[in-house]
């Protein structure tokens, strides 16, 4: 889960944020009421998505491969987006819940991001998190808090975090699913088992793949980078690879 301090700083749905800016001036700070029918809806969906670079906010799982092409100034029209909303797998989501806060944070720019509607509707839902964890929070860093232990490809607490935080760092990683196997771990597994597949055999270094093949899962993909330079790790896991689908 990457840092998106500085990436939620591109705000193209302008007229959203002066919508805001003029309601909470007449309403005591209060947000409009939140729903997929407000006026704003669509503009601050495809903020978020280019925000995010078209990946869930939480998995790094790509939502939209074609995110890019959503910045392009002929869709974006005095602060609204013109084009046609992509129907993709994909909901703005509360990270403190809307139950918590009501008409508090609504429509809080800081509080709103993009996930995969599976991680949205069937595992997050309205369960609390912990604030410093929130991937806008200036302070958060995925190193700090995480580490990734791929003999298992699951993500897990900083083994050097003090008891309390590495409890709630743990349940964080559970609540808003990251490691969910029907969905992201699978598929997060493969991507990462054909990188090392490739690099073993020769086809693409790891900074070839970094630059040019690589379009999700980067946390994951960077602290996996020990094992992409060790050849006896690679060739285990290679073999353990040609084992699994020999038996299915």
């Amino acid at each position: 889960m990457r840092n998106l301090h500085e990436a939620k700083k591109e705000k193209l749905a302008t007229q959203f944020f002066k919508d805001i800016k003029v309601y909470q001036q007449k309403n005591n700070e209060k947000y409009p009421k939140y729903g997929s029918n407000y006026k704003y809806y669509k503009d601050v969906f495809v903020n978020l998505l280019i925000c995010q670079k078209g990946l869930c906010a939480y998995s790094e799982m790509a939502l939209d491969f074609d995110y890019s092409e959503k910045k392009e100034a002929n869709l974006w029209k005095k602060g609204r987006f013109i084009g046609k909303k992509t129907i993709i797998d994909a909901d703005i989501e509360h990270y403190k819940a809307k139950s918590s806060c009501k008409e508090e944070c609504d429509w809080d720019w800081n509080n709103l991001f993009l996930v995969s509607i599976h991680i949205n509707q069937r595992i997050k839902r309205d369960k609390p998190v912990a604030n410093f964890m929130r991937p806008d929070n200036q302070k958060y860093a995925p190193e700090k808090y995480l580490c990734y232990d791929f003999n298992t490809q699951m993500f897990v607490p900083k083994p050097s975090l003090d008891d309390k935080t590495y409890q709630e760092v743990d349940k964080t990683i559970s609540t808003l699913g990251i490691n969910t196997s029907d969905t992201v771990k699978s598929r997060r597994k493969a991507l990462l088992l054909d990188f090392i597949t490739d690099i073993y055999n020769g086809k693409y270094t790891y900074a070839e793949i970094k630059k040019t093949k690589l379009h999700e899962f980067f946390t994951a993909f960077k602290m996996s980078e020990p094992i992409f330079s060790d050849k006896n790790k690679m060739k285990k896991y290679i073999s353990n690879k040609k084992k699994t689908t020999n038996k299915n």
